[in-house]
């Protein structure tokens, strides 16, 4: 038994011209442009804050502006995680009442004990 060959019907031509597919292009474009531009901003770093040196001494004019930078509400919290460590935090509030502004703020603390040895 031999089947014939039936040649494939024609196309119904579109009544829009093609237009869904430059649609489609267009779209596809866009979506394309957008996702290139989330990749870039999410993969650049951020660019690093301002070097100061560490052993950069202190003016009097700094010293004397130290006058306007408050520090209060002093507060110890103690903390466990996960392995049984515990971590101790001293919380604050740094406040700024003068009129320059702050790049970067070094705290030094020293805990005594009562004989006074820095502990």
């Amino acid at each position: 038994m031999t089947e014939e060959y039936q040649p494939l019907p024609a196309p119904e031509e579109d009544p829009a011209g093609g237009r869904r597919q430059w649609v489609v292009v267009g779209v596809l474009l866009v979506v394309g442009v957008v996702m290139a531009g989330l990749w870039f901003s999410l993969t650049t770093p951020p660019s690093p804050p301002p070097s100061i040196p560490d052993d950069l001494p202190l003016g009097p004019e700094e010293e004397a502006y130290g006058e306007n930078i408050l520090i209060s509400q002093l507060a110890l919290s103690r903390w466990e995680n996960f392995l049984r460590q515990e971590v101790v935090y001293l919380d604050g509030v740094v406040a700024n009442r003068g009129d320059r502004a702050i790049v970067a703020l070094e705290v030094t603390l020293e805990f005594r004990d009562p004989y006074g040895q820095v502990v």
